[in-house]
């Protein structure tokens, strides 16, 4: 394995390009399962499938925050 840099949104952080893959790939697959969470809660509510606009809502709202807590995550994972 090769170490390599991943850029964070609090800086640079070292790991082996394997973690940095798997940590995208998991990332991405939460924020998709909670994107698509909250585009489900959002058409209920509205009666009527809202699409593209519910997922502009999240990210407009959520990204930052889900992104902030999954590095929070991921960081005690590697601390611990």
């Amino acid at each position: 394995m090769h170490s390599g840099r991943y850029y964070t949104r609090r800086g640079i952080s070292t790991t082996t390009v394997v973690d940095v893959k798997m940590d995208l790939k998991q990332y991405l697959e939460v924020q998709t399962r909670e994107i698509e969470r909250h585009k489900w809660i959002e058409s209920e509510k509205a009666g009527r499938d809202l699409g593209m606009d519910a997922v502009i809502d999240w990210i407009v709202k959520y990204a930052d925050s889900f992104c902030d807590h999954f590095i929070q995550e991921r960081s005690q994972d590697l601390t611990d």
